[in-house]
């Protein structure tokens, strides 16, 4: 009884912050894209077009490579404070490692996209075994979700993408967000103030455009706030990017109360299993 008066306990309090984080926000996202016609995704290659699909001052953020514990989990609390959705590139190898927190991403109303199973550098592997590890990643970023789907969005490791893997990725109705970028190379380190210079430097040239981050990083968690705060000082918009046709889709969270729970839910320990729902990248004989 204990124990469950601390899970209900912790629940609630996640819930109430929630919705008070939520109350309180100035910001948030601008609007929300549907990702997938010709004015979003180019026909030749299956890319997005940030240059045709984004407006003058807006922002996309994305971010690749996890779910870490910590650092993940510190980046989803601060979107949630400034009511603002991401994308995030999951690596298959960290989303079996870690389910409880991708299934954290997409009940909060975060898009969840996919980054290979184990990110590889596939421009260096055989055609073969490129398929092979998108089709793995997708199938444990499917596993980890449960019920719900990944987004039909990758993103190449290494940005290393093959004319051959584009057209595979095309003809499976991916979306394939490699450029061009905002590149943080947050990766690298380096000071806060540095990484979030080189983001605003690289907008003030473009004018728009898909921030690359990393949810891996202590150091990205530590400097996303400032980094918020400097977006919406220089009069950037953030929008939200989701798949065609799933805009009231489950895996892109409505917001409100369900929401809330679900979070409150999974952040208190919950890991309730579901059937895997698959598609084309995640056939039955994936392993």
């Amino acid at each position: 009884m204990r124990f469950l008066a601390t899970i209900t306990g912790a629940a609630l309090a996640l819930t109430l912050s929630l919705s008070a984080a939520q109350a309180a926000c100035s910001s948030g996202v601008s609007r929300t894209i549907s990702v997938g016609g010709a004015s979003t995704v180019s026909s030749t290659s299956g890319q997005f077009r940030p240059g045709r699909a984004l407006r003058e001052n807006e922002v996309v953020l994305t971010f690749d490579d996890g779910p870490m514990p910590g650092p993940t989990t510190r980046i989803l609390r601060v979107l949630d404070e400034h009511c603002v959705q991401a994308t995030f590139f999951v690596v298959g190898a960290m989303a079996r490692a870690n389910p409880h927190i991708v299934r954290q991403m997409a009940a909060r109303g975060h898009t969840v996209g996919t980054h290979s199973q184990s990110h590889a550098n596939l421009a260096d592997a055989s055609h073969e075994d490129a398929i092979r590890e998108i089709k793995r990643g997708y199938a444990s970023v499917s596993a980890a979700l449960g019920s719900q789907q990944p987004a039909p969005f990758f993103r190449f490791p290494y940005l290393a993408s093959t004319s051959s893997l584009l057209s595979y990725l095309s003809d499976n109705n991916s979306v394939v967000f490699d450029g061009p970028l905002i590149d943080s190379a947050d990766w690298r380190g380096g000071s806060s103030a540095s990484i979030r210079q080189r983001i605003l430097s690289q907008l003030e040239t473009r004018g728009r455009g898909v921030i690359l981050l990393h949810d891996i990083k202590s150091g990205t968690a530590n400097l996303l706030p400032d980094l918020l705060d400097d977006l919406e000082e220089n009069g950037y918009k953030i929008v939200h990017l989701v798949p065609a046709g799933r805009l009231s889709d489950t895996l892109v969270a409505s917001g409100g109360g369900d929401t809330n729970s679900s979070v409150a839910a999974l952040e208190a320990g919950s890991d309730r299993s579901s059937s895997r729902t698959r598609n084309s990248l995640s056939p039955d004989n994936v392993r």
